[in-house]
């Protein structure tokens, strides 16, 4: 009896005939383990996602470099996770915090109307060795205007590790930051997973090739640079007030070469 125990997900993009599309789902995978694969999923929605909506899915063989048709599958949303997909899709909703089961999937929450409030260095480095500064030139909900600079003495590359906590603000008696997820992993394997064409936007501004990393030594400067915060490729965030901290270390040394701290506001659209 064959079965899907050994599946491994070489790749999953967009269908290049629908460029916008409303719903947007985002899966990278960080191993090729075949029937244990570990994955990073962003998905963003504007609207709920369930029974007013169709889900088609079609499966097809490889065969001498050509692709044979096996069977189509379409149905309501909801009834096509429940009848076909099941645990699978229940263990990933509670990795994104969802209950599981649950069915029509409510809008997604979104960074496309983050206003950063400010953004330093943390309070105990005094003197990092990669130094950012960033000047917000106004405040506007997801297109704010900034000017930047980055002096580095060395290369960012692969013995470069970024770690991003992101906690937001609980406002009960007293306000409180709790903590909600974080990131670490090689700069720029990080930069390509979370920030992607945001990140390569503020390449463009600094005249430096979009894609580029590891980032050379050097002194970089950014004036008048419009950010998008609808191209950054992490969208799950929830909305309220965040508190980002950043900090990149040597991988061998374990050493801090930078740490800022950002507040962010996501404000409702």
């Amino acid at each position: 009896m064959e079965t899907t125990e050994h599946f491994r997900i070489e790749s999953i993009s967009m269908c290049e005939e629908v460029p916008n599309q409303l719903v947007k789902f985002y899966l990278t995978p960080k191993d090729y383990t075949a029937g244990t694969q570990t994955v990073d999923i962003n998905m963003t929605s504007p609207k709920s996602i369930g029974e007013n909506t169709r889900l088609n899915c079609m499966g097809y063989l490889g065969v001498r470099e050509r692709w044979v048709y096996l069977f189509t599958y379409e149905d309501d949303f909801c009834f096509v996770l429940r009848a076909y997909v099941g645990q699978l899709f229940y263990d990933m909703e509670r990795a994104a915090g969802i209950l599981p089961g649950s069915c029509p999937i409510s809008q997604g929450q979104n960074a496309e109307n983050f206003v950063v409030e400010s953004c330093k260095f943390c309070e105990n480095i005094t003197n990092p060795t990669i130094k950012v500064y960033v000047t917000f030139k106004d405040f506007i909900p997801g297109h704010q205007t900034i000017e930047a600079n980055l002096s580095t003495p060395i290369t960012i590359d692969e013995s470069t590790v970024l770690k991003t906590s992101v906690d937001i603000e609980a406002k009960l008696k007293r306000s409180r930051w709790v903590h909600l997820f974080t990131v670490e992993d090689d700069f720029c394997r990080v930069i390509q997973m979370y920030i992607g064409e945001f990140w390569y936007e503020i390449q463009r501004a600094a005249a430096v090739a979009p894609r580029t990393c590891p980032i050379p030594r050097g002194n970089y400067h950014v004036v008048n640079h419009k950010l998008n915060f609808e191209k950054l490729k992490l969208q799950t965030f929830p909305f309220g007030r965040l508190r980002v901290t950043m900090i990149t270390r040597d991988k061998y040394t374990k050493n801090v070469l930078s740490c800022l701290v950002c507040i962010i506001a996501n404000y409702l659209p």
